[in-house]
């Protein structure tokens, strides 16, 4: 197949008919009912398969409308998930859903209205400092009444903590008219669901530290290095492409190890056509570097696919047809020669280590985050329509991708290396 008829294979699923009850009873033994029950949210579900990741499982699907209120359309959300076997693309793509249905706002969401300094004592310092600088950015004065949700610190060992004030604006969807805080990034960053708080609140903190590294690698010119030959993740990686792969020869593959000072394992996943161009990426921050390339390469298939589709819809619908997320991608493709672009190539051998060392991982996430001063906070966001935990994470310190925002560590990566703009051309990596 040429890369001019690269065509993503399409099958709707359909929950009620044999094949996909067959599809939920695995889920079910597997990861229990409620995964399976909240399938429901989904009007719409779909298998892809990638020419480029002929054994990647892939499946989409779109929420039945949500009501924002206040004369907002409703919004309908696009899910995706991926892995090796369908069931583990099912619970990815029904849990991104229900991570994203969590953010709309519920009218008992809102502790309290108040302003920043009224409220100050119970506001986390880096936090009452960006929503400070915030304030200042968008002209509003800092007697301005804010709308503030509860959370709690990540504590040293991950213990239970006091409550804090949270703004609302940055962390649930809410209709336009209450809105008076710009989110610092997409509301979808930083919030995860799963099986437990702790699970969860552990996958919404690790995709901020994806994040930020991310950004200090693409934006700030900090450059990746390799992974050892002999290591696990390298390993790991040469297994997992050669099965999703299946012996195609379209795309070549590596990765970059961009953990930062933080030293949580964080894997950029790349990958090109045989030409150079066509690049595609995935992030991933996990405890170990095993689990972080094999979870970068799940997302680096995603994003093949997506090259793909933007394409297809393209060449079917014409330019003005595509988001910016899909133009994002074809952007890159004209603009970037890999074979030409040393940011994306390493820059000597990984020294990261892993981090879980037998404790639990949250506990060890924690006390990795006290250690580097990294203030965290966490909102419990889990809605009794599905009633499985979503927690959204976050810390200023840490710089969002994308986001207009810069933080203090961004500013120095971009001093220390010489920002990534002379690489990138200034193109986004996350559209």
């Amino acid at each position: 197949m040429t890369e001019q008829s690269v065509r993503p294979a399409f099958m709707e699923v359909h929950l009620a008919s044999p094949q996909g009850l067959a599809l939920q009873g695995t889920v079910t033994d597997r990861f229990g009912p409620d995964i399976t029950r909240a399938a429901s949210l989904a009007r719409r579900m779909f298998m892809l398969r990638s020419p480029w990741a002929p054994a990647l499982r892939f499946m989409g699907a779109e929420t039945t409308a949500e009501d924002i209120g206040d004369g907002v359309p409703p919004v309908v959300y696009s899910l995706s998930g991926s892995g090796e076997r369908l069931e583990d693309a099912f619970v990815a793509c029904v849990g991104e859903g229900i991570d994203r249905l969590a953010q709309i706002a519920r009218p008992d969401d809102v502790h309290c209205v108040g302003t920043l300094a009224e409220l100050a004592p119970r506001v986390p310092p880096a936090l009452a400092m960006a929503v400070s600088d915030d304030l200042a950015d968008q002209g509003l004065p800092q007697t301005t009444e804010l709308a503030w949700m509860r959370g709690r610190r990540l504590g040293a060992a991950g213990e239970r903590t006091d409550d804090v004030l949270v703004p609302a604006d940055w962390t649930v969807r809410r209709a336009a008219v209450e809105q008076r805080l710009r989110p610092r990034s997409e509301l979808s960053v930083g919030v995860a669901a799963g099986p437990s708080f702790e699970w969860a609140a552990t996958r919404a903190v690790l995709e901020l530290i994806e994040r930020d590294a991310a950004s200090l690698w693409w934006i700030g010119g900090r450059p990746g290095r390799s992974l050892p030959l002999d290591g696990a993740a390298m390993r790991e990686a040469v297994r997992l492409l050669e099965f999703l792969r299946q012996q195609t020869q379209a795309r070549v593959s590596w990765l970059l190890d961009i953990t930062t000072d933080l030293e949580i394992p964080v894997i950029a996943a790349l990958s090109c056509n045989r030409r150079g161009r066509q690049l595609a990426y995935g992030l991933a921050a996990r405890l170990t570097l095993e689990e972080a390339a094999r979870a970068a390469i799940l997302e680096l298939c995603q994003t093949e696919l997506a090259i793909q589709l933007a394409e297809l819809k393209r060449a079917e619908a014409g330019q003005d047809s595509l988001a910016a997320s899909e133009l994002a991608h074809l952007e890159r493709d004209a603009a970037i020669d890999a074979g030409q672009c040393d940011l994306l190539h390493p820059r000597g051998p990984s020294t990261t280590q892993d981090r879980t060392a037998g404790d639990e991982p949250f506990q060890v996430l924690a006390q990795a985050m006290s250690v580097s001063g990294i203030e965290t906070i966490l909102i419990d966001m889990t809605r009794p329509r599905f009633g499985i935990p979503v927690v959204r994470a976050i810390a200023p310190a840490l710089q969002l991708l994308p986001s207009s925002n810069v933080t203090e560590r961004l500013k120095r990566a971009c001093d220390d290396y010489g920002g990534g703009d002379r690489y990138t051309g200034g193109l986004a990596l996350i559209g």
